[in-house]
């Protein structure tokens, strides 16, 4: 569903409300609700908010050069 109407839309990104990803790091279920549901989401779905710099998602060699990157600086 849309976050906010076409009508809603502020004018700085500050104003909007805080909203929230799925990044795809952690998955939990019991085997009667993954069969039930088919699928990882059921009416008991819930999110863990995780802090940015521990959701980096890497799906390219760009992500990943991006991260070691990241990684290097930490280390410093």
């Amino acid at each position: 569903s849309p976050l906010f109407q076409e009508f809603e839309i502020p004018t700085t990104r500050q104003e909007l409300v805080p909203s929230y990803l799925l990044n795809g790091a952690i998955y939990l279920s019991t085997y009667s609700a993954l069969i039930k549901n088919k699928s990882f989401y059921g009416a008991d779905t819930r999110g863990y908010i995780m802090p940015e710099d521990r959701s980096i998602d890497i799906d390219t060699k760009n992500d990943f050069q991006i991260t070691e990157a990241l990684i290097s600086q930490c280390k410093s």
